[in-house]
C-alpha cells in the first residue's frame, strides 16, 4: 500500500539510535519478535525489535505491514539519570489516500525551567519547517502526556517524504538533548516514575491498540502490549 516507506523510516530511526549512542540489541521473547495475523481478510505482519545501552534505557521499534496497511511505531527512553523527554513516535497508514503522523517529545517533568532549554533546541530545528495539515484534535491521555509542540498530521501519501523530514528533527533534536544532558542521579527515581507513568497511560488509554488485537488475537496482543509496548516501570528496559 504505502511501498513499505513507513516500514524503511522506522527501520532508518532505529539505525540513527543505534548509530547515535552505540546500541545493542535487547533479545526478545521469540514469539513478541514476529506473529502473522489478518486485516480486512488480508494477511499481516508485526515485526518488533530493541536496543539499550548506557544512555539509553530502552529503544524500541514495531512495524505491521500488509496488502492493506503499514504502521509504524517507535519508542525512546533515556536512562533516567537524565532529564531528557520521551521520543515516541506513530505512523499509520489503513487508508490509501492519507497517512497519519504522531510524534513528540514528551516532557517527563512539570517543573518549570527543567525542559526550557531542551525544547528552545526543538524550535530552532522546526522553525523553518513546512506547515503541515493538522491531524485532529488529540485524544485526552495525549494532551496529558505530549508536550505543547507535537508532530500531529495527516497528509496524502505525496506529502509523507515531507512530513518524515519534518519527523527528522524530532529525532535529532532528541540525539542532542540525550548527548548534552548532564546526569543527576539523585532524580533517577522521579524521573523513571514519569517514565513509568507514560507507559501506564498509553497501557491503559490509547485506544487504537485495540486492532493489535482484532489483528493478531486479544491474548497475544494483551502480552505485547505489557511486556514489549508499554511495559509497567519495573519492566520499561525490556530485560
Amino acid at each position: 500500500m504505502m511501498d513499505g516507506q513507513i516500514v524503511r523510516r522506522t527501520a532508518q530511526t532505529e539505525r540513527r539510535m543505534i548509530e547515535a549512542f552505540g546500541l545493542a540489541a535487547i533479545q526478545l521473547d521469540p514469539a513478541l519478535q514476529s506473529r502473522t495475523g489478518s486485516f480486512k481478510n488480508k494477511p499481516v505482519t508485526i515485526r518488533s525489535s530493541a536496543v539499550s545501552g548506557p544512555l539509553m534505557r530502552v529503544a524500541r521499534f514495531s512495524v505491521i505491514s500488509g496488502e492493506t496497511l503499514e504502521i509504524g511505531n517507535v519508542l525512546c527512553v533515556p536512562e533516567p539519570s537524565r532529564m531528557v523527554p520521551i521520543l515516541g513516535a506513530d505512523f499509520v497508514a489503513v487508508r490509501e489516500d492519507s497517512v497519519m503522523l504522531a510524534a513528540d517529545l514528551s516532557p517527563v517533568s512539570d517543573v518549570p525551567g527543567d525542559h526550557a532549554a531542551q525544547f528552545a533546541l526543538l524550535d530552532r530545528a522546526l522553525a523553518n519547517c513546512p506547515e503541515l495539515p493538522p491531524g485532529g484534535d488529540l485524544p485526552e491521555w495525549a494532551v496529558e502526556l505530549f508536550s505543547d509542540r507535537p508532530l500531529y498530521t495527516r497528509v496524502h501519501p505525496e506529502r509523507l517524504t515531507e512530513a518524515f523530514e519534518v519527523f527528522d528533527h524530532y529525532v535529532e533534536a532528541f540525539i542532542q538533548m540525550v548527548q548534552e544532558a548532564e546526569a543527576h542521579p539523585e532524580r533517577s527515581a522521579e524521573i523513571s516514575r514519569s517514565q513509568g507513568y507514560y507507559s501506564d497511560v498509553h497501557r491503559a488509554d490509547d485506544k487504537g491498540l485495540r486492532l493489535l488485537g482484532a489483528m493478531f488475537g486479544m491474548e497475544w496482543a494483551q502480552q505485547y502490549l505489557e511486556e514489549f509496548l508499554f511495559p509497567p516501570e519495573s519492566g520499561l528496559s525490556l530485560r
